[in-house]
């Protein structure tokens, strides 16, 4: 196995460890919810569900990541991490803008209070804790090996930690208040995903086109290039990003005295 392929395994391991945990963290969310009546945490669990479908992804993709390159695939499989990413944040969109649309409509056409209080708000306070043990660990590993799909994945379950935390706030505040306090939790929470996903859906699609200018690291580069004894210039260096990894080629100029065995030694030593 080469080293691009063992750094996945644990990427791997930690995907399937948070989707077996969304899924007790779902099924939890739905069935308490049938039972309180709680309106709020039954969105929350479908939330959830969706995480469950989106870790799927991710773990898939992972998958794929560790594979070695093909003679049809010779750069490897990293440009299909930007397009999860851009599945992943489309279908977060779209999970948001429902949410928010259906707390609108509770919000102007009435809603239900929940019968069963403390069974909701439990529920809800104790998923938030599990939710926000599990996407530290899980945004740790992403950032490690820079997987964005799994980054954007921790980010948004720490936003759900923080939907179920004020979920549950406002199932105890609820009946006292007399206001649909769920709903318009529900509303900001689901802006606040869409705000997300937008900005994972530009950077994915700008990845996928190969978009992707950055001064320092071209610098940087250039810099490291002309530190090699026997080159005279850099003409142009163009740097993409494929997932967790960048790729680049630079012009060079050299001596024209040089033999051609003493370039090609040159570029080895310069290629990394």
């Amino acid at each position: 196995m080469s080293s691009i392929a063992e750094k996945f395994v644990e990427a791997k391991q930690t995907a399937l460890y948070t989707l077996f945990f969304l899924i007790i963290i779902t099924i939890t969310k739905i069935v308490v919810s049938i039972f309180s009546g709680s309106i709020a945490l039954l969105a929350d669990g479908f939330h959830s569900f969706s995480d469950v479908i989106i870790v799927a992804i991710a773990l898939f993709v992972v998958s794929m990541l560790a594979r070695e390159p093909s003679e049809r695939f010779p750069y490897g499989y990293y440009k299909l991490e930007d397009f999860a990413t851009l599945v992943i944040s489309a279908i977060f969109f779209l999970v948001a803008i429902n949410l928010a649309l259906e707390a609108v409509n509770r919000i102007l056409y009435g809603y239900l209070l929940q019968t069963n209080v403390s069974l909701a708000s439990l529920t809800a306070f104790c998923c938030a804790v599990f939710s926000f043990f599990i996407a530290h660990r899980q945004e740790k590993i992403a950032m490690k090996y820079g997987i964005t799909s799994l980054q954007l994945n921790a980010k948004e379950m720490k936003y759900d930690a923080v939907s179920s935390i004020l979920v549950g706030v406002s199932v105890i505040l609820a009946p006292y208040l007399l206001l649909p306090l769920e709903e318009i939790v529900a509303v900001i929470i689901s802006l606040l995903i869409i705000r997300i996903s937008v900005s994972a859906i530009r950077d994915s699609i700008l990845n996928l086109l190969d978009a992707w200018n950055q001064p320092e690291i071209i610098a940087k580069m250039r810099e490291i290039i002309m530190s090699f004894r026997g080159v005279k210039n850099v003409k142009s260096i163009r740097i993409r990003r494929a997932g967790p990894l960048i790729f680049g080629d630079a012009v060079i100029g050299v001596a024209a005295e040089q033999s051609f065995e003493n370039i090609h030694r040159l570029l080895d030593a310069i290629e990394f």
